[in-house]
This record gives structure tokens, sequence and C-alpha cells, in this order.
């Protein structure tokens, strides 16, 4: 089941304010990271200014309030219409699902992460699927991916320019975690057309 642009419930907007003010998920402490994009009105430029749009969650287990696993809701102004949501989540699922890690952003990331995937990779070669069941079982989103748009320091040739940051459990490396919600988004195509 997925929803696009749900009235949020507690649980999701628990989840985002959380997030978005670098808070743990009831306990859970998440990371996040520039996803940058083949779609062209999406930048990866870490110093410009944003505000908010929307965010889309992503709940192996569905989410606690409405039982979609894939859900995407406004965090700044609603679409006008439902035509103009339907445009904006198609515009985000291409997003996303030409989303990937920039070397840059890889860079930014402290040493010491990057040593402790590695060693939970080695001992742990299923650790997606038990990261997911924990967040199924905690109700916990596995990704959160914020879409704003972007204020001030866009380049002049990118007009409606869009930043995206995804946040995903710590204890991942965050290129497995895209690939999740990037099959997540597919299989919520794939149901729509069914």
């Amino acid at each position: 089941m997925s929803a696009e642009f749900l009235a949020s419930g507690p649980h999701t907007i628990d989840a985002i304010t959380r997030l978005s003010n670098g808070q743990t998920l009831h306990g859970a402490v998440y990371n996040n990271i520039i996803v940058s994009s083949s779609e062209p009105d999406i930048i990866d430029d870490p110093n410009v200014s944003s505000m908010g749009r929307c965010a889309t969650l992503y709940w192996p287990g569905g989410s606690p309030d409405n039982q979609a696993y894939l859900e995407t809701t406004t965090t700044g102004e609603a679409p006008a219409s439902r035509l103009e949501a339907m445009a904006d989540t198609a515009k985000i699922r291409n997003a996303i699902l030409g989303g990937y890690i920039g070397e840059a952003a890889i860079k930014r990331i402290p040493t010491d992460f990057l040593k402790a995937w590695q060693q939970i990779k080695a001992s742990n070669p299923d650790q997606m699927a038990q990261l997911k069941q924990v967040c199924e079982s905690h109700k916990l989103p596995l990704a959160v991916c914020f879409t704003s748009d972007v204020t001030r320091g866009a380049p002049d040739n990118t007009p409606g320019a869009r930043i995206m940051h995804m946040f995903y459990p710590n204890t991942s490396h965050p290129v497995p975690i895209l690939k999740e919600l990037q099959a997540a988004v597919r299989s919520a195509i794939k149901q729509e057309q069914i």
C-alpha cells in the first residue's frame, strides 16, 4: 500500500519534527546526507539556503498512522490541488529514482562512521534485513527524504531548484538505504499500475 500527500498522522509529524530538529526517533539515531539526482532541478550544493517542501518516508512495517509503506507529506505549503499534488509526487519520485550519493557527500562523512559501517557489514552480511525488522518492530521509518525549495544560492541556470536530504539510521551506510527507498518507490509505482 502506498500513499502520497496524506494528511499527516501523529507518528509522521513526530518523525519529521524530530529529524528536522536533529533529535533521535525513540532512541534511534539518524544521520542525514545530501542526495544528488539525475533530475535537472535537484542540486547538491550544501551551501544553499532552503525551505522545506515535503518529506517522503519509507516505513518497512507500514506507517503506524495509515499502514502506507511509502508516504509523501507536505512540510511546507500544501499543493493547491490534487493535480498539483500528483505532479509534485511524480517529480519527487523521479528525483528519488534518479538519486545517488555523490562523492562529495561521502567525503563529508566522518571517517569513524565509514570504518564502523565496514565492520558492521563484514560481521553481519544480513544487516539490511535486520535493520528493516528493527524499524518494523519499533515503528520507525528506514528512510526519510526531505525535498526542499532552494531559497538562496542556486545556480542561475537552475530555476525552481530543489535539494534533497535523506535521513537514515546511523548504523548503516547511506547507499544501501537509498537503494531500499528507490525499491519502495518502484514498488509503489508498480502497485498503482496494477
